[in-house]
């Protein structure tokens, strides 16, 4: 009788071995699964600062350039005032020239009369 027993109880720690070992074996899968995905965490987490980076360059760019663009409005904006400026001058110059020509020729048609 106590052979039997002790054959149960051999048995028996013969399974609780075996199921130490099966669930050492799914620990161990497990720790290496926690560890790579906390690998991809930190990969991840530095993917995301170096975007954070990127972006906040980007947007000093940005700013800098809405900036830069603001001053070549203005002075687009100068020069096409100063176009118009000498436009109007050109234009009263031409006028004025067109008097005189016809005035020119006016007097040389009177001189011309008079000798």
């Amino acid at each position: 009788e106590m052979k039997t027993k002790f054959k149960i109880m051999k048995h028996q720690i013969e399974q609780l071995e075996e199921e130490i070992k099966e669930k050492e074996e799914q620990l161990k899968k497990e720790n290496f699964e926690l560890s790579k995905g906390q690998k991809q965490c930190e990969i991840i987490k530095d993917q995301m600062e170096k975007a954070k980076k990127k972006q906040f360059q980007l947007n000093t760019l940005k700013e800098t350039q809405k900036g830069e663009l603001a001053k070549l409005q203005a002075r687009i904006s100068e020069a096409d005032n100063e176009r118009k400026l000498q436009k109007q001058k050109y234009e009263e110059l031409i006028s004025e020239r067109d008097i005189l020509g016809t005035q020119l020729i006016r007097r040389n048609d009177e001189l011309a009369l008079l000798y």
